[in-house]
Formats: structure tokens, C-alpha cells, sequence
């Protein structure tokens, strides 16, 4: 998790993400980067995974996401999915 909070204090050092910031972490298991971001103070922040983890992780397809266009400010994944 720690690896997470550096490289979120980072992107927010850079302004490019902040506690307005309306986020979708994709492939997150079970939700250490999202608690990280909610710790952090980015409270709109959500996961997906194929398998849903509640509260912090919803189901969803990486591949095929079911939200609106313009829905996040910032999406995030540590995962490297090659079709």
C-alpha cells in the first residue's frame, strides 16, 4: 500500500489528481488503492474487478466498463492486462 500512497501524493504534488477528483481504479482485487485514495482524501473514488469486493470494489469487466463516457476524472490500474 505504500507504493500506492507515494504514487498518489505524487500525482496530486502535480495536480493532476486531487480530492475533487471522481476516480475508477480498474482490476483492483481487493481495494488497497482505493483505501489508499480515500485515506488520502479523494473520497469519490471506486473499484472495479471481476470480482466485486464491497464496499470498496464493485463487479465489472476492465475490458467493457457499463459507465457513462466523462463519468471519472482519472482512472487508474496496476494491472497489465494484454488481450
Amino acid at each position: 500500500m505504500e507504493a500506492f500512497l507515494v504514487l498518489f501524493q505524487g500525482l496530486i504534488a502535480e495536480g493532476l489528481l486531487s480530492s475533487e477528483s471522481k476516480v475508477l481504479c480498474l482490476g483492483a482485487k481487493n481495494g488497497q488503492e482505493v483505501l489508499v485514495l480515500k485515506e488520502i482524501g479523494v473520497s469519490d473514488a471506486v473499484g472495479s474487478d471481476p470480482v466485486a469486493s464491497p464496499p470498496l470494489v464493485i463487479e465489472g469487466d476492465m475490458h467493457r466498463q457499463s459507465f457513462e463516457d466523462n463519468t471519472f476524472d482519472f482512472e487508474f490500474s496496476s494491472v497489465l492486462n494484454l488481450l
